[in-house]
């Protein structure tokens, strides 16, 4: 009788660069059948390994075609030289409007930051709409939020048919357990059937026992 081991399979189906820690591993293992997911490991820990390891092998179980990645402009560079690893086709979708207009969406892997995904939501809806798309948000404590823009347009395209998300940050929390609200919704739409809920669960000191 076999064992089911993603993170051996995707890695012996990838030329990852170097072998996964065993907690890398185990984080893999652990991830990988839920649709959306949050990986808030502090500063170091390998994220975008694993991040990488979930995504490629939700592909090789057929389950998304494409990946979209949402990241900080500095950090696209970086993505770009990492994904390279795994003969992707990958697009850089940056540029004046102009230009994004002749870029294709159809590569395997698309890099773009929150603030361009958000001016042109509406292709990408549109063009990404019918497919399978697993998106990725690097530093995602910019949907912290319900009430940005950034948190309305990933909750809207992650709703669509056939979407996966994962969701990456070293500091998900701010100040307050309350500010962790966007991610946890996200993540986990129907935990809690509202923000005031949400609220009043953290300030009645459930998080402290």
């Amino acid at each position: 009788m076999g064992y089911y081991n993603p993170a051996e399979q995707v890695t012996n189906a990838y030329p990852f660069p170097f072998e996964l820690r065993e907690d890398q591993k185990r984080d893999v293992d652990a991830l990988v059948d839920y649709e959306r997911v949050g990986i808030f490991n502090g500063l170091g820990t390998g994220k975008t390994a694993v991040s990488t390891a979930i995504a490629l092998h939700w592909g090789l179980d057929d389950l998304t075609d494409q990946i979209v990645i949402l990241l900080p402009p500095i950090l696209i560079r970086q993505w770009e030289q990492w994904l390279k690893n795994f003969d992707l086709g990958i697009t850089i979708y940056q540029g004046t409007p102009t230009k994004r207009k002749q870029l294709s969406l159809d590569n395997d892997v698309i890099l773009t930051s929150i603030g361009v995904w958000k001016n042109d939501f509406e292709r990408f809806k549109t063009g990404l709409g019918d497919k399978r798309v697993t998106l990725i948000v690097d530093e995602a404590a910019c949907v912290r939020s319900p009430a940005t823009q950034n948190f309305k347009s990933i909750r809207e395209f992650v709703e669509l048919s056939d979407k996966r998300l994962i969701l990456m940050t070293a500091t998900p929390l701010g100040s307050v357990p309350t500010s962790c609200y966007g991610l946890i919704k996200l993540k986990s739409p129907t935990i809690y059937p509202s923000h005031r809920s949400f609220r009043v669960i953290v300030k009645s000191g459930v998080w402290d026992n």
